[in-house]
């Protein structure tokens, strides 16, 4: 699917199609610091945290994305705050969740099927 910004919708509702990988990137010049995000993956569990441009999931295994974690690190983790939510099979949107929290289910064996993602400044 094509690459999208600023809380744009990743993925799709509304036709029930599992996420079955993502990558995310921060794109923010003259502030150290990075992205760290790990996914629960159907059949898997929770894999490891990674970095800015690697994928979490799976691909060509047809095993469902079925949460996330997102936290920043660094001067960015000190300025914004990372807000994130799923658009979940069976239940739909779930409400926006912040720096390392949740997003999505376990244990209910639900794919996500879309996700948003906004920094917002810290006041």
């Amino acid at each position: 699917m094509p690459t999208v910004a600023d809380d744009a919708v990743a993925g799709t509702t509304g036709r029930a199609l599992k996420m079955e990988a993502l990558r995310l990137e921060i794109q923010r010049t003259g502030i150290t610091g990075d992205i760290s995000y790990r996914g629960h993956v159907s059949g898997v569990g929770w894999q490891p945290y990674v970095s800015s441009s690697t994928f979490i999931g799976t691909t060509g295994q047809a095993r469902a994305l079925e949460a996330f974690q997102i936290t920043l690190t660094g001067e960015l983790a000190t300025k914004y705050r990372i807000e994130y939510r799923a658009h979940v099979a069976g239940i739909g949107w779930q409400p926006y969740v912040a720096d390392g929290a949740v997003a999505g289910t376990t244990g209910q064996a639900r794919a996500i099927e879309a996700v948003q993602i906004r920094l917002v400044p810290k006041v």
